[in-house]
């Protein structure tokens, strides 16, 4: 595992605190009164107009620290205007979903992301999952799942290839359209994750309540109040109720070797991070797979299974 870590490291591709141009990971609630984002918009015009000339999808694998090998990936969007400052991933969202009610982000993101799955297919990789974090906003457009499901054909990608990452606050107060909306997005064969379960207001109901297939460990989270043998039991606690659940279980933020081992050591075994490896352009990421020597997965009711 410390020789996976110890060769990324060397190469370039895994750089501890690595942010680049990705978009800023804060989702403030006032986002649309952000004094940058108008100057952005001035500036920029419509990002609707020209998405796929401002983003792009970068990717950061997550990693079966047993063999090194791929398992999935998070797709995330990355900020291609260097004269520009990188706008906010709610003030992206914004724009994306407020403005242009023909066009979101979400729908752009959905729509490269399986173009991107099709090229990993002609490379001759394996079939491999892939997240996009959805906003609450994102989570309840109507016209996610219907792209998602055209987009899907049209990359000949079988739909347990893209998995939604949600975020705990979402789920508060079990609002019956977030729900809704989930069980449609489920019933295109879609995973549901919820990416940072444990950093919020938990409840042991929400993968109950929800279809949820998938829970990440926020590793930045818990480890700011909890180290050692405390950090090993909330880890432990995590784990066993995902056993329980039939839950697949990714530890997200992975930063730094003692956090790596703490979760190896407790039996989370798939990870992803910036000390395992910076998020990559698609080239760059199956060139990853290639070296990794990736075997191929099976997918099953939404669940990739190395």
């Amino acid at each position: 595992m410390m020789q996976f870590v110890d060769m990324h490291t060397a190469s370039g591709l895994a750089r501890p605190g690595y942010r680049g141009m990705l978009v800023k990971d804060a989702e403030r609630p006032d986002f649309a009164a952000d004094e940058c984002m108008l100057e952005y918009a001035r500036h920029a015009g419509n990002l609707n107009h020209d998405i796929g000339e401002r983003l792009r999808l970068r990717y950061q694998p997550q990693i079966d620290m047993r063999n090194g090998r791929i398992v999935g990936a998070e797709a995330l969007p990355h900020w291609t205007r260097p004269e520009l400052e990188p706008p906010s991933r709610g003030a992206i969202a914004a724009l994306g979903g407020g403005i242009s009610p023909e066009y979101s982000v979400a729908e752009w993101a959905v729509r490269e992301a399986c173009l991107n799955i099709r090229a990993i297919d002609r490379a001759g990789l394996p079939a491999l999952r892939t997240t996009l974090r959805l906003s609450a906003r994102q989570v309840t457009d109507p016209r996610l799942p219907g792209c998602l499901r055209e987009s899907l054909a049209e990359a000949g990608a079988q739909p347990g290839q893209i998995e939604f990452g949600i975020s705990e606050s979402t789920l508060l107060g079990k609002d019956p359209a977030v729900a809704s909306a989930l069980r449609k997005l489920a019933d295109t064969g879609a995973g549901i994750a919820i990416r940072d379960f444990g950093s919020a207001h938990s409840e042991l109901s929400y993968p109950i309540s929800f279809p949820v297939n998938a829970i990440w460990i926020d590793c930045p989270f818990f480890w700011r109040f909890a180290r050692g043998a405390d950090a090993a039991e909330i880890v432990s606690a995590i784990l066993s109720l995902a056993e329980k659940l039939k839950l697949s279980v990714v530890a997200w933020g992975v930063e730094c070797a003692n956090q790596m081992m703490l979760l190896y050591d407790e039996g989370c075994n798939v990870m992803q991070g910036s000390l395992l490896c910076r998020p990559l352009q698609i080239n760059p990421f199956t060139a990853l797979m290639k070296q990794l020597g990736n075997a191929q997965p099976t997918v099953t009711g939404g669940v990739m299974h190395a």
